[in-house]
């Protein structure tokens, strides 16, 4: 392995839109590599900088290699793109290659793995706009929540000493942050725990022309960026990056720091309507992957901070609960199902659609398969439902290969579809609804196995 360019090899990081980037640069850099280039198929990404250090194509990649010798490191770690990228890189001459799982078992010692890229804090819970499919789940919010300025200060000073000031970026979210009566105090309070890191404000922008001076002082004062989150509303954007610029303010569009002519993004994730994305690559990806400090304790992402916002309608009733592509995912589908029941409206209405076929879904996160019987038997009668509709849609076809014994082999196999559905009624309150209660005879109508036709 790389103990400080050996044998005169620059070293080339592959992946420049992971979370791993870092935690690759970071021990190298530190003791005395240097990094000649990060390479990245993504051409909005090619040409920009990471800390300095220039981002390439594979073209140029692949010209380096015809005259140095390389030192490859992937920053990637999903095990299938990795083998795409290894498989590529093959071919290059008078190049190592390094996965990221190789380098981060070698240099341990150099590698700070419980280090914070970024921290993300949410000086408020509600926003000013209610836009479908938010992030952090502010429509939620029934509440106004403005964060306490010295519980905020507590909780930096907490940071500081458990991570000694070791954090790249620290950004101040919501919500919408500049609802805050207070928001110019956070960046000096910030910036007086983590004299290096970067803070960035991020805003949906409807607020910044009204804005005072006091909050421009302290992004000036304080060296805060200022993200735009860009949505189809009529915002002069342009006109409100030119002023925030004149004041010695940076100014990044949340979508790519482009906004024309770019698909909206979730979070650094292009939103496709036509779908296609890799979901591993989503992942990797997805920017949300930072830590959330919020009432004192850190989260992983914005689901599990912002639990107490669903808990308050865990006491409600609701006339639908729709379910797509999740059922397969959960281990004990039947634990999720009771509970489901039980927040539905007498009359209300469930909708399920799951994936049946396991080859059309990835491993390991897939559990079960669901014909339209078992989606059925989640949701019985006993358990007070009716189930009013259920199928199976986009037929798949298949036999069995030369491996299969004769009884099997060549016998082509019908009724197996890609995806099933379920659209049931609760007629019924059951008092202490529990599986205890369901016999397979409740449930099992219907399902008997058919005889081979040979």
């Amino acid at each position: 392995m790389i103990k400080k360019n050996e044998e005169n090899r620059s070293i080339i990081l592959y992946g420049a839109g992971t979370q791993n980037l870092r935690m690759v640069y970071q021990p190298l850099v530190s003791t005395g590599n240097i990094v000649e280039y990060i390479c990245d198929a993504d051409e909005q990404k090619q040409g920009k900088e990471f800390e300095g250090v220039k981002i390439i194509s594979p073209l140029e990649l692949e010209q380096l290699a015809q005259t140095q010798l390389l030192e490859i490191i992937i920053t990637v770690r999903t095990e299938q793109v990795v083998n795409e990228i290894k498989s590529w890189l093959g071919h290059l001459p008078n190049s190592v290659i390094h996965t990221f799982n190789e380098f981060i078992e070698e240099w341990k010692p150099n590698c700070n793995l419980r280090r914070f890229s970024c921290v993300m804090f949410h000086l408020t819970d509600h926003c000013n706009l209610s836009c479908v499919r938010c992030s952090h789940f502010s429509p939620l919010a029934k509440r106004e929540f403005f964060v306490d300025v010295h519980l905020f200060e507590r909780d930096c000073e907490r940071l500081a000493e458990l991570t000694k000031g070791d954090v790249d970026e620290i950004q101040l979210s919501g919500g919408e942050p500049l609802l805050h009566p207070e928001v110019e105090k956070f960046p000096y309070i910030v910036r007086k725990h983590f004299p290096q890191t970067k803070i960035i404000i991020i805003t949906n922008a409807t607020k910044l022309k009204f804005m005072k001076d006091p909050f421009f002082e302290a992004c000036v004062d304080n060296k805060v960026e200022i993200w735009i989150s860009q949505y189809p509303i009529k915002l002069p954007y342009e006109d409100i990056k030119k002023t925030l610029e004149d004041k010695g303010i940076n100014v990044t569009y949340g979508n790519s720091g482009n906004t024309k002519d770019k698909p909206k993004q979730m979070w650094g994730v292009p939103l496709k309507i036509e779908g296609g994305l890799n979901g591993h690559q989503n992942f990797e990806d997805c920017l949300c992957m930072q830590y959330i400090l919020r009432d004192g304790k850190m989260y992983p992402c914005a689901n599990s901070a912002y639990i107490d916002l669903f808990n308050e309608y865990f006491n409600e009733k609701f006339d639908l609960i729709f379910c797509a592509s999740v059922f397969e995912h959960l281990a004990m589908p039947w634990k999720v199902s009771i509970e489901m029941i039980k927040l539905l409206q007498l009359g209300g209405y469930v909708f399920i659609e799951t994936h049946y076929c396991y080859a059309s879904h990835e491993r390991p996160w897939h559990f079960f398969q669901f014909s339209e019987n078992a989606l059925d038997v989640l949701f019985p009668e006993k358990m007070g439902m009716l189930c009013e509709k259920k199928g199976c849609s986009n037929l798949i076809a298949g036999r069995f290969t030369e491996y299969s014994s004769d009884y099997l082999k060549d016998t082509y196999i019908n009724g197996m579809y890609c995806h099933s559905e379920y659209y049931g009624k609760k007629i019924k309150e059951i008092d202490k609804l529990s599986w205890d209660d369901i016999l397979l005879e409740d449930v099992s109508k219907g399902t008997k196995y058919p005889c081979p036709n040979r």
